[in-house]
């Protein structure tokens, strides 16, 4: 007699697209904020938590790091959208 035993495995990914291509092929679901990738034309559908999950998106960066131009004016710009140090 032989049996196989599925046991959840927590995973993480990077990546949503890299995510995306293990779940087309089975190997479990992925959870991210909605309208991330395009699901249209393909099997993969999103579903809203229940109850609702909230979280404040937040940026990290290195201690003293050398910003190239374009970060350095990025980070600006969000510094003064939303009046944070």
């Amino acid at each position: 007699m032989s049996f196989m035993l599925l046991v959840p495995t927590p995973g993480s990914y990077t990546l949503l697209y890299n995510a995306t291509l293990m779940v087309k092929e089975g190997l479990g679901y992925a959870i991210s904020f909605d309208k991330l990738i395009n699901t249209t034309g393909t099997n993969l559908c999103t579903r809203p938590l229940e109850p609702p999950i909230y979280t404040e998106p937040s940026l990290a960066w290195k201690k003293n790091q050398v910003f190239s131009k374009a970060s350095q004016l990025f980070l600006q710009t969000l510094q003064e959208k939303f009046a944070i140090q």
